[in-house]
């Protein structure tokens, strides 16, 4: 079974390209609800996916994990010339510590699929693997 035989049955929703006129809190909340299952990508700083996962969680609903794998860990971020980069200024010039986060530890011992960015062949595989054998 392919994706393009999965797709009458699910359509993926991303909530910016639906046209709505509610708060977008309320349209994010509402689109879950309506969800049988949801793809989460813990990727960058996202802390709003978080709270949708748990609360898609807290429904019942399967949640598959994905992150890019580069974005798993904690890590130093480092300039061109590999020196540490522990702070920056913000806009009133005032030093922010600075840090590659990872995967927040509350989900850090999930099962996820981990992918990259040269092979989102691979990535589209495993997801649609993942799916089959957890939604079907």
């Amino acid at each position: 079974m392919e994706l393009n035989e999965i797709t009458p049955r699910y359509q993926a929703v991303k909530i910016d390209n639906v046209e709505h006129v509610n708060d977008i809190n309320d349209e994010i909340i509402a689109q879950i609800r309506r969800s049988r299952f949801m793809v989460c990508d813990l990727t960058g700083y996202r802390g709003g996916v978080y709270f949708e996962a748990g609360f898609a969680n807290g429904l019942g609903l399967e949640v598959i994990y994905t992150c890019r794998k580069d974005w798993v860990k904690e890590e130093i971020l480092r300039d061109s010339s590999n020196n540490q980069i522990m702070t920056l200024l913000d806009s009133s010039g005032k030093e922010i510590s600075v840090k590659k986060e990872g995967v927040h530890f509350d989900l850090s011992h999930r099962n996820r699929i981990e992918w990259e960015s040269d092979k989102l062949e691979d990535f589209k595989t495993k997801l649609e693997n993942r799916i089959k054998a957890v939604i079907f």
